[in-house]
């Protein structure tokens, strides 16, 4: 393998989730381009089917995986960033598949767009459960194809390599939210940002109440580590208050935009959306409320 061909490196934490990860890893060795490309898997721990599954996967090309004890997805990131080859840096969570054109696409769009240092595109479902649908609305954003945005995740999310050069690091200590963080500093060097909805890719959303209750009281509290985080971050006690106000107003409202675009969709279990929606907010303010005051205490100690 000549490593100045590769024009592609596709980085992919993954944690005990061997099944998911072998099916995403089929989705990208569908590709039918021939465009040069690495896949780079951090095993973020591991258990008895490790190396099971690293046979598995050892008959792809350019395939290269790390393992590390468990340290959290910043840390896997960053370790697959260290041995990177790539011009374009691509970064998926393991539960997702890959379109077949993927990564043609990924690599035209930086190509027609040679200015612009990070490129998001569209996340389906790969599932069409009640939870699945809803956890999809949960994200849903009314973008067009060439917006200039600021996504909060990566999965899915393609950068030009001196994007790493310029914030060079995911932060490790964060097990939360360090894909935010991320993101936040690199927009801090107004570095921008396209959204286009050809670059496809499906995501198993949360199928049960429980993940998903689990799943946003985590983000609540993960969004209180970067508002408290420190210099690189604009808040002070006047817009942390005003934050915290605006996240317990927003069960109110919030919900209401959801049901509305489930409406405008028409979506079956439209009504039913409102009450998640509520349920959904409730636990992200709890799980905020939960890490001021985890953090309050530390202070005070």
């Amino acid at each position: 393998m000549k490593y100045n061909l590769i024009k592609l490196s596709i980085i992919i934490p993954t944690y005990n989730r061997n099944s998911v990860l072998v099916e995403c890893l089929q989705s990208i060795y569908q590709n039918k381009s021939k465009i040069e490309f690495e896949v780079i898997v951090i095993f973020d721990g591991k258990n008895d089917e490790t190396n099971k599954v690293i046979k598995t996967l050892q008959k792809y090309k350019n395939f290269k995986y790390i393992i590390q004890d468990n340290k959290g997805p910043g840390a896997a990131r960053n370790k697959g960033l260290n041995i990177a080859k790539g011009k374009i840096i691509a970064f998926l969570d393991d539960d997702t598949t890959v379109n077949a054109d993927w990564i043609k696409k990924i690599i035209d769009a930086h190509n027609t767009y040679p200015d612009i240092k990070i490129i998001a595109g569209k996340l389906l479902t790969n599932n069409h459960k009640l939870m699945a649908e809803f956890s999809k609305i949960l994200e849903y954003e009314p973008l067009i194809d060439g917006q200039e945005i600021k996504p909060s995740l990566v999965n899915n999310v393609s950068y030009k390599k001196d994007c790493f050069k310029i914030v060079k690091k995911f932060d490790e200590s964060m097990r939360i939210g360090e894909d935010i963080d991320f993101n936040y500093r690199l927009f801090k060097q107004k570095i921008r940002a396209i959204y286009l909805s050809n670059i496809i890719i499906k995501h198993r959303y949360k199928e049960d109440m429980y993940s998903m209750i689990r799943q946003q009281y985590s983000f609540g509290k993960g969004r209180v580590k970067i508002m408290f985080k420190g210099d690189d971050y604009p808040f002070d006690k006047k817009s942390i208050l005003l934050y915290i106000i605006k996240r317990i107003l927003t069960p109110f409202f919030d919900p209401w935009l959801r049901f509305k675009y489930a409406i405008a969709t028409r979506k079956d279990n439209a009504i039913l959306y409102l009450f998640l929606g509520y349920i959904q907010q409730f636990f992200f303010t709890l799980g905020l409320i939960h890490g001021i005051i985890n953090i309050i205490f530390r202070s005070d100690n």
